[in-house]
């Protein structure tokens, strides 16, 4: 079982107070993290998230079967402040629930410099929980955790390469191991449909681009208004396109296939001096050929594939790669 992600926002308990980075107006689920919090979360590898609220520190430690578990330490900020306070109550609302064995319970005492851990359980994956531990005397720690997925900032429609199969890519990543266009990050490069995935919403198109077997090309132009910056792609480098109705016609969007194509190119038999009668004759000297047969091919047919022709294709040499688009 994969690890689930925790993202964490921090609710101060006091009256009308707004976390930096937040706007009041904003819901529950849409609620952005402060850009400070979110630098930590970023490696989707994370295990922990770490702060600290009103003397005392916490840790957020995620394990599998959407298990996770809170470490709370208690930690004298003044010397005016006592050795241990005391837990009036531990209130959990939303998608989650304390699991068992209960730990932190009312009367709980945290000692100075002393961890004690909670574990709780997810019972929703789409609704955030709501953790509460209020203190007497003083004021407690609120959290939110979030199943958020950790901040990936590939833009969505990037396309990359990698020697991992799909199950581990995935792993890695900490992507969805089983696929849903709506909500898996990535999907491989196999023609599967995407519909419902950002890209699909702005790209147009519901299906993955199908690059198996396949190179990859760049356009003949990436920006309509290239001219401000740049000239046109060098035609020896330049697509030509494909022959469609007699002209050959250039893609023009990401994501076209184009099939093979022998490009132009001749044979030529140099047989200078060759007489007009049937019969054989070398070449006089100079030529590149002897014995160049005219007047008829003698018992051979008019066309011929070439002796030691390969089956297959015409290709340069490769390394096989899985190819993987970012879709949401």
């Amino acid at each position: 079982m994969k690890k689930i992600p925790l993202l964490l926002t921090l609710l101060l308990l006091a009256a009308g107070y707004t976390t930096p980075g937040l706007a009041d107006d904003a819901s529950a689920g849409s609620r952005a993290i402060a850009p400070d919090a979110r630098e930590r979360l970023i490696d989707p590898r994370s295990e922990g998230t770490e702060g600290r609220q009103n003397g005392v520190a916490y840790r957020i430690t995620g394990q599998e079967n959407a298990i996770f578990s809170i470490t709370f330490t208690y930690s004298p900020e003044r010397k005016t402040d006592p050795n241990a306070v005391i837990v009036t109550a531990l209130t959990v609302t939303g998608g989650g629930e304390v699991h068992t064995p209960t730990v932190i319970a009312r009367h709980t005492i945290l000692s100075r410099h002393t961890g004690i851990t909670q574990q709780f359980k997810r019972t929703d994956p789409d609704t955030d929980i709501n953790i509460v531990m209020d203190i007497e005397g003083r004021q407690g720690v609120a959290l939110r955790v979030t199943n958020d997925q950790p901040m990936d900032k590939t833009p969505v429609g990037t396309i990359v390469h990698s020697i991992l199969p799909w199950e581990k890519y995935v792993e890695l990543m900490d992507d969805r191991e089983d696929y849903h266009a709506k909500e898996s990050r990535w999907a491989p490069c196999d023609g599967r449909g995407i519909a419902d995935s950002k890209l699909a919403k702005l790209w147009g198109k519901d299906k993955a681009p199908d690059l198996r077997g396949v190179f990859l090309r760049g356009l003949n132009r990436f920006d309509p208004e290239e001219g401000k910056w740049t000239g046109v792609v060098d035609k020896k480098q330049k697509d030509p396109g494909e022959k469609i109705d007699d002209k050959l016609v250039a893609r023009t969007e990401a994501g076209g296939f184009q099939g093979h194509n022998v490009g132009w190119h001749k044979h030529q038999f140099q047989g200078h001096g060759a007489h007009p009668h049937e019969g054989r004759k070398d070449a006089e000297d100079g030529g590149d050929i002897k014995n160049v047969w005219f007047g008829g091919d003698l018992g051979q047919v008019g066309h011929r594939d070439t002796v030691t022709n390969p089956p297959g294709e015409t290709r340069p040499k490769n390394v096989a790669v899985y190819y993987y688009v970012k879709i949401n």
